[in-house]
């Protein structure tokens, strides 16, 4: 059987946050959870024009609506609130698992900073070992100076 191809990507740290957040944002709209998907940017750009013409509320219920609107066309099944979740597309547990893997890393990089800094750590979601999901290998992340 011949071994898999593997690939090398050397980004940023930025860089890696952005990827993160399209393989969370990628994950949540095959599960039809498009307000989580896509509100976090489209909210901080009704945030900005909140003091060209303080409509911040009338636009977000028109974001949200546009949205539910969406949701209704492609996921009929659905009902208001509802979406899917983990374990019912692969493409999206691979997603949402490697966008798990980035953070546990990142939060991993923090508490070694703060105990080489002395100070106290407290963990999160993303301390430890992070959500496995599926078959695949677990994405290797590496930092350097």
């Amino acid at each position: 059987m011949d071994k898999e191809k593997q690939y090398t990507i050397i980004c940023n740290r930025k860089q890696l946050s952005l990827i993160a957040q399209a393989l969370e944002m990628n994950s949540r709209m095959i599960c039809a959870q498009l307000s989580e998907s896509f509100m976090p940017p489209i909210r901080d750009r009704i945030w900005k024009a909140i003091d060209e013409d303080d409509n911040y509320h009338e636009k977000r219920k028109i974001v949200e609506d546009s949205f539910q609107a969406i949701k209704t066309a492609l996921w009929p099944e659905l009902h208001y609130g509802e979406h899917y979740g983990i374990g019912r597309d692969d493409e999206a547990d691979l997603g949402y698992e490697m966008y798990k893997q980035i953070l546990s890393k990142f939060e991993e990089e923090h508490e070694k900073e703060c105990l080489s800094e002395g100070k106290t750590y407290s963990g999160n979601v993303h301390t430890g070992t992070p959500l496995k999901l599926t078959k695949e290998p677990v994405i290797k992340i590496e930092s350097h100076e």
